[in-house]
């Protein structure tokens, strides 16, 4: 009906198809924005509501003129609506995924319409060949497309974007509502009474949290310092919400969590307030499946958690990083240390161990201690000339150095599998229940678990031949063998001067603790003169770039005697920020720092250990300085204050 306007090889037939393609293209480019905004199924019956009238008003044309308008709009309809199929049918999501096949139901709906509208393109062939009157025609076609088009309401998931803008505004809108009641509470109650409530809680806070040193009142009131910043970001009433790397005195890392928390961050909760510890590990159960998603991503098992993690458990870190002279370069960290998944897992056995929330461990945090381990499993090469299993292409804690063959991240993983095995064995024996919804939810078989046990055991821990060295990667006993001679006036190590001509990656100087880390977790792994000698070596290899260092040196050293370096490093870490030693403080307080304080004065100089079956030990080594050390555990539903004097009783 619409050609008999058109000659056959006339311009008009031409800009006929023209029009018809412009109008396809342009429903194309806006067709998925629109839809995102307005969610997918309310495009896709407007968009087919637009390529109706269009068709109906295209074939009613009184001129060539309107019959190119509704040509371009019906070009439109069809372009848009294709567009949002396509993205329906492969759950294609720009930036987050690369599509795949959706559900049974979304594939019912996609063939909804092309079958509709082959059966009336049918009958609109027929109808011409017969000669049937034109409104026939489009009324049998349009009848099948909004049966189509219901069909594809019903069967359609809807646009995930769409959703989470959805939740984000009644998210936002929640928190805008909470926010006005609460300052209308505070108008209501006044200023003295608010500030009253205040102080009571911070009173509360610091009967708990609170270090005294006698003695040593400067110290004293670094160390504080520390604690009043680590304390006041903790979150006991959100379990969806970390601990910021520059807790909650600056932006840099947007407030992300790294493996800080985990290893440095969460001992403090669990010992002191274990409510917060708990939401902290619940934080990490909330994000597993985005931490699934992630290790499927990049073509692995189980769940890989992100370098930098936010609010939704998708990888923060980026790709490229902008230097302060607005040069840029590619960053590989998300890329490369992957050993945050093993601080999640270590994260968990620590909390279990002091808290004994049995409850958290048999149920969400198995799962997650589950599929770190599956992750390790299929992350890890077989190496077949030398039958053994390693992880190449990663970064350790110490970032000068990539990518590497790590020993941290190896034996941490293979600490993982084995940990896991073990774990598994005792569910299964304690309570059948849990470990039943375990295998139901992971899919955990026995072929499975077997190979595990495989690459726990053939795992690579490369170390020097002929001496309890551990080799910090393969092939780091080869670089130049460059140390630290030189310290400032505020005991801070001077980078050698072999650094002006070569790279530190050239070099066997670290960034920061690295093998000292892995001593300082696994311990218990190492016989005593293991840890001397290899606290020795590296002590004078780490330039404590982080500031996650130091606190661990000064721990380390004090397990091997090193009593004087352990009080300069302590005095380092307590002092980082307040004299501003790494320079960058005003990008906020180093978070990791502040609790690495904490554990070099409960864990270092209060000789506080705990027993793998929870048992206490306290065994004070503290500085000359000091004439007596006060503080307060949380252990096992009781609060313990522990004081030692100056002679260490």
């Amino acid at each position: 009906n619409e050609l008999h306007w058109l000659e056959p090889g006339s311009t008009l037939l031409a800009m006929w198809g023209t029009t018809y393609t412009a109008g396809q293209l342009f429903g194309a480019l806006v067709g998925g924005p629109i839809g995102d905004k307005i969610g997918r199924k309310k495009s896709i019956l407007l968009y087919e509501v637009i390529h109706i009238i269009a068709m109906i008003g295209g074939a009613a044309a009184p001129n060539v003129t309107v019959l190119y308008v509704f040509r371009l709009i019906q070009g439109f309809g069809l372009g848009a609506l294709l567009v949002v199929l396509f993205a329906a049918f492969t759950e294609y999501v720009p930036g987050k995924n690369r599509g795949v096949w959706s559900s049974r139901n979304s594939f019912i709906g996609n063939f909804a319409h092309p079958i509709c509208n082959g059966i009336a393109l049918v009958i609109v062939s027929t109808g011409v060949s017969m000669n049937m009157n034109w409104r026939i025609q489009y009324i049998i076609p349009s009848v099948l497309s909004i049966i189509a088009s219901i069909i594809i309401y019903n069967k359609y998931p809807e646009s995930p974007r769409w959703l989470e803008s959805q939740g984000r505004v009644e998210e936002a809108d929640a928190i805008m509502t909470s926010i006005e009641k609460e300052i209308e509470g505070f108008v209501e109650t006044g200023f003295d009474q608010e500030l009253k409530a205040h102080e009571d809680v911070y009173k509360n806070m610091w009967e708990n949290a609170d270090i005294q040193i006698t003695g040593d009142d400067e110290l004293n009131r670094a160390v504080r310092f520390n604690i009043f910043h680590l304390m006041s970001t903790g979150n006991e009433h959100d379990d969806h919400v970390n601990v910021g790397a520059k807790l909650l005195t600056g932006e840099e890392y947007g407030g992300h969590a790294f493996w800080d928390t985990e290893l440095f961050m969460l001992p403090f909760f669990s010992w002191v307030f274990p409510k917060t510890a708990q939401n902290l590990e619940n934080y990490r159960y909330h994000l597993l499946d985005a931490a699934r998603a992630n290790a499927h991503k990049n073509g692995y098992k189980g769940a890989q958690y992100p370098w930098e993690s936010a609010d939704d458990g998708t990888e923060q870190c980026p790709d490229w990083t902008i230097e302060p002279d607005g040069t840029c370069y590619r960053c590989y960290v998300a890329v490369y240390e992957h050993h945050v998944t093993a601080a999640v897992a270590y994260g968990i056995y620590n909390y279990v161990k002091i808290t004994q929330d049995m409850d958290f461990l048999y149920s969400k945090g198995a799962e997650i201690l589950t599929e770190t381990a599956r992750f390790w499993a299929s992350r890890c090469e077989h190496n077949k000339e030398q039958d053994r299993y390693e992880i190449n292409q990663v970064t350790g804690p110490d970032e000068w150095h990539e990518p590497v063959n790590n020993l941290y991240t190896n034996y941490l993983a293979r600490w993982n599998l084995g940990y896991v095995l073990s774990l598994l064995a005792s569910i299964k024996k304690e309570n059948q229940e849990a470990y039943d919804i375990l295998i139901e939810k992971t899919g955990l078989t026995e072929a499975e678990t077997a190979h595990w046990k495989e690459v726990q055991e053939k795992m690579y821990l490369p170390r020097k031949e002929g001496t309890r060295l551990l080799e910090q990667f393969e092939g780091y006993f080869e670089l130049d063998n460059v140390t630290i001679e030189k310290y400032d006036e505020n005991d801070w190590p001077i980078r050698p001067d072999a650094l002006k001509t070569k790279r530190a990656r050239e070099t066997q100087i670290n960034k920061q603790a690295d093998v000292v880390m892995l001593l300082h977790l696994m311990g218990n792994e190492f016989d005593e003169e293991t840890i001397k000698e290899n606290y020795a070596y590296y002590e004078k290899r780490t330039l404590h770039g982080s500031s996650l260092s130091p606190s661990i040196f000064s721990v380390m050293g004090l397990k091997v005697g090193d009593d004087s370096k352990a009080y300069r490093y302590l005095r380092r870490a307590a002092f980082i920020d307040l004299l501003n030693m790494q320079g960058n403080t005003r990008e906020g307080i180093h978070a990791a720092n502040t609790g690495g304080v904490w554990q070099t004065i409960v864990f270092g100089f209060a000789g506080v250990a705990q027993r793998e079956d929870g048992m206490l030990k306290v065994h004070p080594n503290m500085p000359k300085e000091w004439q007596g050390l006060t503080f307060r555990l949380h252990y096992r539903g009781a609060w313990l204050e522990i004081t030692a004097d100056g002679s260490n009783q």
